[in-house]
């Protein structure tokens, strides 16, 4: 008779190992200050959880379900195998690992790739010789174009330096420009008075053209 099902020792031993483990790196974590003590205490908890359902479904501690192997002598003596496992091989089905499908293989430094520098000078030399001319003329057309620009703005400062800044009349040229106005004013004849009078009144604009319009008669007749 073989036993084709894990006894109660053996499954608890395989599901509680991990646990184990787990527990056992924990606490050499928390020794070291490294982590929280509430995550030890959540392995603990799932440990105690999962040994209760096996100690509840395997009570005894040899306890196993035994079953009646195939028919035949040839069966009965040695494990029967699983088909799939017997015709399908690993690398029937993966592919073999090599250092060129690694990260390596796209490492540029031994030549295999080139650069982006080493693309655009191939790109470069492809280029027709018409479309290089082209592109070397609008390029000095654009240097030439920057310095008229540069050119035309330093002569617009220069035009803007040269101009006299007008200062603030003090009080007594105000008054002596007060005074020749009054001279002007009176040496003036009597239709640019009036003329004058009519610009400087403070009527509406009916007003001052009546105004101009009579003086311009005057002046006429």
């Amino acid at each position: 008779m073989r036993c084709s099902a894990p006894c109660g020792p053996c499954q608890r031993s395989e599901v509680g190992r991990p646990y184990e483990e787990k527990i056992a790196a924990l606490k050499l974590i928390d020794a070291e200050s490294w982590t929280p003590s509430a995550e030890l205490m959540q392995a603990e908890n799932d440990y105690a959880t999962q040994d209760f359902h096996l100690r509840k479904h395997f009570p005894g501690p040899r306890f196993a379900k035994l079953t009646r192997p195939e028919k035949g002598e040839q069966d009965a003596t040695r494990t029967r195998g699983s088909l799939l496992r017997n015709e399908v091989q690993p690398e029937d089905v993966v592919g073999v690992w090599t250092a060129s499908s690694g990260w390596t293989g796209w490492d540029s430094s031994d030549g295999t790739y080139k650069t982006l520098l080493e693309e655009l000078a191939e790109q470069e030399e492809l280029k027709d010789p018409v479309i290089k001319e082209y592109e070397a003329a609008a390029a000095r057309e654009l240097e030439r174009w920057q310095e008229d620009v540069v050119h035309v703005v330093q002569e617009d400062d220069e035009a803007e330096s040269d101009v006299p800044i007008s200062e603030p009349a003090d009080d007594e040229e105000a008054m002596q420009g007060s005074t020749s106005s009054v001279v002007d004013w009176a040496a003036q004849p009597p239709e640019k008075q009036q003329h004058l009078r009519c610009l400087e009144s403070g009527g509406d604009d009916l007003e001052r053209f009546r105004c101009l319009r009579s003086s311009w008669l005057a002046v006429a007749t």
